[in-house]
């Protein structure tokens, strides 16, 4: 068994009868999400921030995942929290809202979020995969440093494993519209990872009659550690507690 970092672990925290499941990003860890969990459990939320196979260990370990072991962690963590509480939520960071919207498809889920999705991803050297993976194995990648130290993450990505993440973008992309929990999509109208396109995408086609979609101005990506995570905290309690048939 792989050695998993100090603070990267999967973390649950009990409370009330809604549990909400928190997925992190590609590369990324449970870590990124243990402001909104600490903040969701002062609300009487019960919360699990799930760690994703091949993260918050080795990178090479990220080598040798595959989408579908996500998938298996996040169905298995739904397991685990419809077992404790009467209502499951989840919210999904980047990668993780599409293992978000993947288990909106699969189970009876109360509501879903999904923060900075990636449909279509900025970087050019996405369609050069092939090229690329000829010639090195890794990218590496920016790293950008928030006022909060609570970030365990990879500061390099397996040019392999992305074609990973692309597969889940496709496998994902014709659910949306026989998606019907009511979702709240969430995206930096001026970040660098995503086009706005993507949140745009996910809420014009996912099949949710209850849907809202909110733009932040002054974040980048990470949308849960940047200058406006607690108004992203807000908003989402706000959603979860709101009615289902407003």
């Amino acid at each position: 068994m792989p050695i998993v970092q100090d603070g990267g672990q999967s973390r649950l925290l009990t409370a009330g009868e809604h549990g909400v499941l928190l997925v992190h990003g590609f590369t990324g860890s449970p870590s990124e999400m243990s402001l909104l969990a600490e903040y969701l459990h002062k609300h009487n939320y019960t919360t699990y921030a799930v760690r994703l196979p091949g993260h918050s260990t080795t990178v090479e370990d990220l080598v040798n995942t595959r989408y579908r072991d996500w998938i298996s962690a996040v169905e298995d963590a739904q397991h685990v929290l419809g077992g404790m509480c009467k209502h499951v939520s989840v919210v999904g960071m980047s990668m993780g809202g599409l293992l978000a919207l993947h288990l909106a498809h699969s189970f009876e889920l109360h509501k879903l979020v999904t923060l900075a999705t990636p449909i279509y991803i900025q970087d050019k050297r996405l369609p050069f995969l092939q090229l690329y993976s000829l010639f090195r194995d890794y990218v590496v990648k920016r790293q950008r440093v928030y006022d909060v130290d609570v970030h365990i993450r990879y500061d390099k990505m397996p040019i392999k494993t992305v074609g990973e993440l692309v597969k889940l973008v496709e496998h994902v992309k014709p659910l949306l519209p026989q998606i019907t929990t009511p979702c709240l999509v969430m995206q930096s109208a001026v970040e660098h990872t995503l086009k706005p396109d993507s949140a745009e995408y996910i809420h014009n086609n996912i099949g949710s009659r209850v849907k809202r979609l909110v733009w932040k101005y002054h974040s980048g990506h990470l949308l849960v550690l940047d200058k406006e995570r607690e108004a992203v905290f807000e908003d989402i309690r706000q959603f979860l507690e709101g009615d289902i048939h407003e």
